[in-house]
């Protein structure tokens, strides 16, 4: 290729080839270098002032930053050299459209509320701190369109798009409509608190630690092949999450088209719960409490076959039977009928023994403190002791009919389902659903959401998408990190976090010249390997534009 082909070279630069890359250099002068067979030499001075990439002249920083120097006054005001920290932004940006986020969001929102929305996702997950550094960071990094935000616009935008309540439920529809029909979806709920005085959902609710916080509950449902959240939606802080399952059915009735099985954690199998799940034909699986009276019942009915070869279950290193089961109707209500599932029951060797005798520590124990008479009448451990003298001179003794019941089922653990599954499928569907415990996660630590921020509704909706939008992007690049390539590849996790994935890419710049098209700095081919290793190989080919699309 000659000079002349090559794309912004200086008319009186160099080229230097060498086997990994070519390099520019202009001569600045001569110093002598006399010798005595030559008394005439003379060595030419070289300063490199960039290299040349995909027949392009990409210049250096320390060239940029001398030709503004040279600059008049008057030349200054044209011409305006700009370079930004583009590397994350890119690969997020390029993970956005690879997911189809982007695709989902045309049409139903404004390209500006576009770039809103996912400026503010790689913000949360670039800097991850609060909203009042965001001009700061937006200063010093490329972002979708270029925009540049101030505190009260950033507030207006999301304000607006909270409005837009039909774009929202459209994009959510969108989202779900990639699923594959054999999915599985769990669904899940946390709390986030919240100061707000004119939110709406949020109440005080009951805290883990026994008191009561102003509170809003927020529910997910993530798929569990996809990695992908498909649906986030608020609610009230004093609701129970038992209580939002009748919400999701009458939203699944509406949005949902496949024949999707629902997982549930422990805590929604409300006999109401499983009625409205059977009446919308909708198939789940569910983790419930070994406590209750129907799962006690037939433990000590079938004890004898967690014993037998033909039960055991190598997934959990123990034993799981299934048994065709009759959940209870709804009481007090005539027209409720009983409902034909499947209880699967496990029983994981280790854990088992594990928490026997972690029991019979507690009960040993406790029984030395009612000898000793300083023991807590409150206990739960009360009622394996009876007193066999009087008040005045107590003889404690042991209950082993109450304690034989309760080391009978120690360490169980149970499902229920609608549909008659093998039960090591059912074990591991089950497993497949930590996602969801990893989506709140991203939630609340790196979108920085364990405490709400917003005072608004509808501001509220719009940082809820935005965090949506992070969970979908984070979720796609730990499916990617945690896959092998090639043989003898370990999976990108052994090596990178997210956080050190994306300060690995912060390298790369984006230069940008009016009248010219912007141009990347220092994309090795390392980094190129990267991003194709995460799906991603034409982040540097093809992602130039998001800067211009207003």
């Amino acid at each position: 290729m000659t000079t002349s082909a090559i794309e912004r070279l200086p008319a009186n630069a160099k080229i230097q080839k060498s086997k990994k890359k070519d390099y520019v250099y202009v001569i600045t002068g001569y110093t002598k270098a006399a010798t005595s067979k030559n008394p005439y030499r003379w060595n030419a001075k070289k300063e490199y002032i960039g290299s040349i990439e995909k027949g392009k002249f990409v210049p250096n920083a320390r060239y940029l930053v001398g030709q503004k120097n040279a600059l008049t006054v008057e030349q200054a005001e044209l011409i305006d050299w700009d370079s930004k920290i583009a590397g994350p932004t890119l690969l997020l940006y390029q993970a956005a459209k690879q997911t189809g986020l982007i695709e989902d969001m045309q049409g139903l929102f404004s390209q500006k509320q576009i770039n809103v929305l996912l400026t503010l996702a790689f913000f949360e997950l670039d800097e991850g701190s609060s909203l009042y550094r965001l001009p700061g960071w937006g200063s010093i990094t490329a972002t979708p369109g270029g925009i540049d935000l101030s505190s009260s616009e950033i507030t207006r935008i999301l304000t607006e798009i909270g409005e837009l309540e039909s774009s929202k439920e459209n994009f959510f529809q969108r989202r779900i409509n990639r699923l594959s029909c054999d999915e599985y979806l769990s669904y899940d709920s946390t709390k986030l608190e919240s100061e707000a005085l004119r939110i709406t959902d949020v109440m005080f609710g009951p805290t883990k630690a026994g008191g009561f916080a102003k509170e809003i509950t927020v529910s997910v449902l993530c798929g569990h092949k996809s990695r992908m959240p498909v649906l986030l939606e608020s609610s009230p802080g004093n609701l129970a999450d038992i209580s939002t399952v009748g919400d999701l059915i009458h939203r699944w009735e509406v949005m949902g088209s496949h024949p999707i099985t629902f997982v549930f954690d422990r805590g929604y199998e409300s006999t109401y719960n499983l009625a409205e799940l059977k009446k919308a034909n909708i198939r789940f699986l569910m983790c419930i409490s070994i406590s209750q009276k129907l799962v006690q019942d037939k433990i000590r009915e079938t004890l004898h076959q967690f014993w037998e070869p033909r039960n055991h279950i190598d997934q959990i290193e123990g034993y799981g039977i299934k048994i065709p089961i009759k959940w209870p109707s709804i009481a007090n209500d005539p027209n409720s009928e009983k409902i034909d599932l499947y209880l699967y029951l496990f029983r994981p060797s280790l854990t088992c023994a594990a928490s026997e005798d972690a029991f019979y520590s507690k009960l040993s124990d406790f029984e030395q403190q009612l000898k000793q008479g300083r023991f807590n009448g409150k206990s739960k451990l009360m009622r394996y002791f009876y007193n066999s003298g009087d008040t005045d001179n107590p003889s404690w003794q042991r209950n082993f009919d109450l304690i034989n019941e309760e080391v009978n089922s120690i360490g169980f653990f149970a499902f229920i389902s609608s549909e008659n599954l093998a039960t090591d499928t059912a074990i591991n569907i089950y497993r497949s659903r930590d996602w969801v415990e990893k989506g709140f996660n991203i939630l609340q630590n790196k979108c920085d959401m364990d405490s709400l921020r917003v005072h608004k509704n509808q501001t509220l909706k719009a940082k809820l998408l935005v965090g949506f939008i992070a969970m979908t992007l984070v979720s796609y690049f730990y499916r990617q990190m945690d896959l092998p390539s090639g043989d003898k590849k370990s999976a990108l996790r052994k090596n990178y976090r997210f956080e050190t994935l994306l300060d690995e890419f912060k390298t790369v710049r984006l230069v940008s010249v009016p009248g010219h098209e912007p141009w990347l700095q220092n994309a090795s081919k390392k980094l190129s390997l990267i991003a194709d290793r995460l799906g991603l190989g034409e982040v540097f080919s093809q992602s130039l534009n998001f800067y211009t699309s207003k």
